[in-house]
This record gives structure tokens, sequence and C-alpha cells, in this order.
């Protein structure tokens, strides 16, 4: 296996003193090269499980190992691609993949940031800043970024979240190709239903705060997958159900009374669109 959870536990404390558990005795294995979609309803911890994954923050108990060894702190090993693309704003998009290439000469280097920024189609902005980048070419170059460090994981927190439908589209089937290409172990949060399906290999379900894995579905779903497509329909009706309870307690903390989704789903008036921002 190439990352292994076991009975991981992580506790916070709020400004009052008061300890809250974030993730609940989670076991998760997950092979060299399978691509795996974490899922759940906003604010249970996936977040937080990337993090430690990575090695930014540690676990309170239990342990994450990788390559069967403990991960204690960042490694180049484990390549992170955030939300927000955090650029340098000061260098071109071929200096900030340069900056993330740790060896060769000063040619190796541009020639190898010349190779990923062809392979994520941004040949002609190559020598722009990141103010002349839309959001989608900003994420663009993290990834390129990412996948110039040779990390064998890459770790993805929500990377295409803030980006507008189409362009979350385009990413998707980018990422896709490049997963494919590479191999790389890619584990990939998000609360997107039909992003999760169409991207990943394995989702994992996951409970409302503290994080707990619910369940795990095995996608043997010949690609490409469209939402049209009967077994796609199926699963993310499954999930979705899933998902309704988790986040119906999500609420109900945050609103301290129950609350129907149902009815919320009737009146917004959003049923065609059943999971795909979830």
């Amino acid at each position: 296996m190439s990352i292994e959870l076991k009975q991981v536990e992580k506790c916070f404390t709020d400004n009052s003193g008061n300890a809250i558990q974030a993730i609940d005795k989670v076991d998760l294995s997950i092979a060299n090269g399978e691509f795996v979609a974490l899922l759940g309803p906003s604010g249970c911890g996936k977040s937080t499980l990337i993090n430690l994954i990575a090695g930014l923050d540690s676990v309170s108990t239990g342990e994450i190992l990788f390559q069967g060894k403990p991960i204690c702190n960042p490694g180049a090993d484990r390549a992170v691609v955030f939300q927000e693309a955090a650029l340098f704003p000061w260098l071109t998009v071929i200096e900030n993949i340069k900056f993330a290439i740790q060896s060769g000469t000063r040619r190796e280097k541009a020639d190898k940031a010349l190779y990923y920024i062809n392979l994520v189609h941004l040949n002609k902005f190559k020598h722009a800043y990141p103010y002349q980048l839309s959001g989608g070419m900003k994420q663009r170059v993290a990834i390129a970024r990412a996948l110039a460090t040779d990390s064998p994981v890459l770790l993805m927190d929500e990377p295409f979240a803030a980006l507008d439908e189409q362009t979350r589209m385009m990413l998707q089937a980018e990422l896709l190709r490049i997963w494919q290409y590479t191999k790389k172990t890619v584990v990939f949060v998000t609360h997107h239903i039909r992003e999760a399906i169409y991207l990943a290999e394995r989702i994992v379900l996951f409970s409302y705060r503290p994080a707990r894995v619910i369940k795990e579905y095995s996608i043997g779903i010949p690609r490409p997958r469209v939402p049209d497509n009967f077994d796609v329909a199926q699963l993310e009706a499954e999930i979705l159900a899933h998902l309704k309870i988790e986040m119906e307690k999500a609420v109900a903390e945050e609103i301290g009374e129950e609350y129907l989704l149902e009815a919320a789903a009737s009146s917004s008036g959003s049923g065609d669109r059943m999971g795909s921002s979830i």
C-alpha cells in the first residue's frame, strides 16, 4: 500500500478551551497509483485529513504510514494542491514551476518545467504572471508545479471548488488525463458527488464531524462517465441518500433544530442537478 491510516484521530481545542474531535478512528488504505476521492459534508474533516497525510499537522492518536514509514512532517514524496493556487505573484508561470524543481542544472530545470507546462496546455502563457491568468489557468499552473516535484503522491484539497462550472469540467478532464498518463497516487477531497464519481476509482464517504468512514465505493463504471448513464445516476442517488442524513446533522448542529432537506430541495427547484454540488 502507498498510504495507510490506522485508527487516526484528530482533536482541536477551541477558543474557550473545549476539545473538538474532528476525526474519529479512521482506518484507510490507498494503493499505489490509485485515485481516491474523499467525500463528505462541508466541515466534516476532509481537509484536516489531507493536512495529516501531507504532514502539515500531526495526529492526536493513531498513525499514518507512507510506504510503511510513519508520516511526521511534510515531504517531497507528497505534493499538495489547495483550493487556491497560491502562486508566487512576482514569478512567471515557468518560474513558479522551476521553483518546485529541486535538482538539475538551470537548463534541465527549464526543460522539465516546459514539459509540465505543455502537459497542462499553457505553453503560450509560460512567461505570464499570475495576475494575467484566469482562475482555471492558475490551478493548471498549481497542478503542473505539484507534478514537477516528481512526488509519487498528489494530495488535492477541493482544487476546483472556486471555479466556474465550465472551467471545472475542463480541469476535471485534464486531471483525469494526467493521472492516467502519470499513474500517480491521487487523494482528492471534494464535496461534489458528480465530480467524485467522474474522477475516482474509489470513493470514501465520511460522516459529519467527527469524520468517520461511513462507506466505501469501488467504481467499476467504464469511462467516460456521463451523468445520464444509468449506473452513474444510481450511484449518485445512493451516495446522496447517505449524505443527506449527514447534512441534516450538520444543519441541526448549526441552527439547533431539525431541518428537513427534502423540503428545502423541493422549494429550491434544484432537483434536476442532484448531487452536482453537495
